[in-house]
C-alpha cells in the first residue's frame, strides 16, 4: 500500500486512478496515516471517494467501534482549518464519538464551509443513531441542497437492519415523503420502504400503485415484501390485492411471475 500511496502521488491518469482503486481494496489500520495524508491531498471527485472508503474500510478493521475514527484523525492536523473541514466526511463514513464531537461541532459554525462538511459528513453517517439530527436537517438546514442531502441520508440510515422499532421507521418514512420536494426523494422512500418488512409498510406502498409517477417502484418494493412468507400471512387479503394490482400495471415481467407465484403459494 505505501509503494501504491507513492504511485498516486506522484502519477496521473489511468495509473493514478488505478493505484487509487488498489489502495482501497488493500488498505489496513497500519495504512491509514498515509493514506488519509494523500486524501487530504486529492481534489474532490472519483479518487477522493475512493480513498475516503479506503479509510472507512480500514479504520472498520479496528475493534473497537467508538474509537475507530482516533486512528484517522492521528494523522490529521485539526489546527489546519483546511486539514479539518477536509477529514470530515470520512470521520461521518466511519462514525463513532469522537467524530460525533467534530461533527456536531462543525454544524454549529457560522463559517459555510466548515458547516458544508459538517453536513456531508453527518449525512456519511453509517446508522440510524444520527435520525434525528438527519430529520431536523431535512427540515431545517441553511439550504436546500443541504435539506436534500440530509433527507436523502434519513431514509437511507433508517432503513438499515437494527435500528430503531418498525413503527417508528415508517413514521420517519412517511415524514421524509412529506418533506420531499422532488420525486427522486420520494421514489427513494418507496424504494427503501421494501427494507422495512411489516404490514404497514404495505399499506404505505399501496396506494402509490395508483399513481403512474411511482407505480413501477412501488410494485419492485410490494413483491418484495411478499416475499417474505410470515409478513405474506400477516396480512393476505391485503397482499392478494396489491400482487394482483401489480400483475395488471407492472412492466417487469419477472416481478409479475414472482406475484403470480407469492398468490400460489400456501
Amino acid at each position: 500500500v505505501s509503494t501504491l500511496v507513492q504511485q498516486a502521488g506522484r502519477r496521473q491518469g489511468e495509473v493514478r486512478s488505478s493505484a487509487m482503486e488498489a489502495i482501497g481494496n488493500l488498505a489496513i489500520p497500519p495504512n491509514i496515516p498515509d493514506v488519509t495524508q494523500l486524501m487530504l491531498k486529492t481534489q474532490k471527485g472519483r479518487d477522493r471517494d475512493q480513498l475516503e472508503k479506503a479509510l472507512m474500510l480500514a479504520a472498520r478493521q479496528l475493534p473497537d467501534a467508538n474509537h475507530q475514527a482516533d486512528a484517522i484523525l492521528a494523522a490529521v492536523d485539526l489546527g489546519s482549518q483546511s486539514q479539518r473541514i477536509g477529514i470530515l466526511p470520512t470521520l461521518g463514513r466511519v462514525g463513532g464519538e469522537q467524530a460525533s464531537e467534530l461533527v456536531n461541532a462543525a454544524l454549529g459554525r457560522d463559517d459555510p464551509a466548515v458547516y458544508d462538511a459538517g453536513v456531508r459528513a453527518i449525512s456519511n453517517w453509517p446508522d440510524a443513531t444520527v435520525a434525528a439530527q438527519l430529520g431536523d436537517l431535512a427540515a431545517n438546514a441553511r439550504s436546500q441542497v443541504h435539506r436534500t442531502w440530509a433527507l436523502r441520508a434519513l431514509i437511507r440510515v433508517i432503513t438499515l437492519p437494527g435500528g430503531p422499532p418498525d413503527e417508528q421507521k415508517l413514521t420517519v418514512l412517511r415524514d421524509s415523503m412529506k418533506l420531499a420536494g422532488r420525486s427522486d426523494e420520494q421514489l427513494l422512500v418507496i424504494r427503501r420502504a421494501a427494507a422495512v418488512r411489516s404490514p404497514e409498510t404495505l399499506a404505505l406502498l399501496t396506494p402509490y400503485l395508483e399513481q403512474p409517477e411511482y407505480a413501477q417502484p412501488a410494485c419492485q418494493s410490494v413483491v418484495e415484501l411478499a416475499h417474505h412468507k410470515e409478513l405474506r400471512d400477516s396480512a393476505k387479503p391485503a397482499f392478494e390485492a396489491a400482487l394482483n394490482k401489480v400483475i395488471s400495471i407492472c412492466q417487469d415481467q419477472q416481478l409479475v411471475q414472482r406475484a403470480r407465484l407469492y398468490l400460489q403459494a400456501k
